[in-house]
Parts: C-alpha cells; sequence; structure tokens
C-alpha cells in the first residue's frame, strides 16, 4: 500500500537516481484489469525500456508467484520448490537456498543487479 504516491512517480522518482536506475522493479496491482488500474498499466507498458517496469503481476501474490518472477528476471531457475520447504524460515534462508546452485557468471549478474550496474 503507497498512500500518497502513484506507482507511476515512484518509478520515475527510482530511476532519476543514478545508484537505482537499473534496479528491476516489479509492479504489484490489486486491479491490472480494472477501469482505474488499467490506465496504470498502460502507462507501465509505454515507458521507455529505462523506465518500464520488469513485470506487472496481479494480487493475490503468492510466494510461487514472486519466487518465478524473480527467477525470471535474473534468468535464473530455482533449485527446488522452495515455497513448498517447510524447513524454510526466514527470507534470508530462501535466497541462500536459490543462490545455493547458481554458477559464478549468475551470482555476478545479481551482484551487478543489486549494485546497479
Amino acid at each position: 500500500n503507497m498512500p500518497k504516491v502513484s506507482g507511476i512517480k515512484l518509478i520515475r522518482i527510482l530511476r532519476r537516481k543514478k545508484e537505482l536506475s537499473r534496479l528491476p522493479i516489479i509492479v504489484v496491482t490489486a486491479h491490472a484489469h480494472s477501469e482505474f488500474a488499467s490506465e496504470d498499466v498502460k502507462t507501465f507498458n509505454a515507458f521507455t525500456s529505462g523506465l518500464k517496469p520488469k513485470r506487472i503481476i496481479e494480487k493475490p501474490v503468492t510466494p510461487e508467484v514472486l519466487i518465478k518472477t524473480i527467477c525470471e528476471i535474473l534468468d535464473v531457475e530455482p533449485v527446488t520448490d522452495i515455497a513448498a520447504d517447510k524447513s524454510i524460515s526466514s527470507d534470508e534462508a530462501n535466497l541462500a537456498k536459490m543462490l545455493q546452485g547458481s554458477d559464478p557468471e549468475t551470482l555476478q549478474k545479481i551482484k551487478d543487479l543489486l549494485a546497479g550496474g
């Protein structure tokens, strides 16, 4: 929930900051198909490639959908069905498990994305 700031405005603010300009953005909306939000989705899709969010997903967002979306953006395959693994209790553990089987090139790609480079 983002009171007083639209997703469109937030993306523009983030893209103006050099250190965040290449940050992959996932837009999560409750109304992708409603008349209210469809205008926002059209605006997102009309953005130039540098402003455009990487993905637009609709609520409710399950852990599986979020993990799948992040893996698609990073162009990696999840090692296992992490969301079904009840022994994992924290976000950090989930991330560590996802990255555990990644090759050095993929890890460098993630590091570069997070560093904004």
